[in-house]
């Protein structure tokens, strides 16, 4: 893997088995069930990918994250990468869905500048901002 490079972290939401698919096509990869961190809430499980090393993106199919938990990703300095939910063809099983968008976007996770937030689609991506505290 370059140095510039993020590892790629596969959320609770993802099949793990993409992680290992990942590797096979060269790029370092892992997943909550790899680092044993199945069934922690949100903010612990932020906090570990805030501590990996080498440092990771983490790939999520939560739409909900980046509202959910802006102050701990931008407190934690976490790197997003989020599956857009709702743009998923109908014709495509949400397991195919994210598979796609996955292997399509690896070398953009992996190359994402740290700390920021994109929602990927099969036909592209989209910077997300951090929602405005009120």
């Amino acid at each position: 893997m370059p140095l510039d490079q993020l590892q790629i972290v596969l959320d609770e939401n993802l099949p793990w088995s993409i992680a290992a698919e990942l590797k096979n096509r060269g790029f370092t990869a892992t997943s909550n069930y790899a680092l044993n961190a199945s069934g922690l809430k949100d903010p612990e499980w932020l906090e570990i990918v805030a501590n990996l090393s080498p440092a990771g993106v983490l790939v999520t199919y939560d739409n909900a994250m980046p509202r959910a938990h802006s102050a701990w990703l931008s407190s934690l300095g976490v790197t997003l990468a989020v599956v857009d939910s709702a743009r998923r063809p109908i014709l495509l099983t949400a397991e195919q869905y994210w598979r796609d968008v996955i292997h399509r976007h690896a070398h953009r996770f992996a190359t994402q500048q740290a700390g920021s937030w994109w929602k990927y689609r099969r036909s592209g991506r989209r910077r997300i901002q951090a929602p405005a505290s009120g």
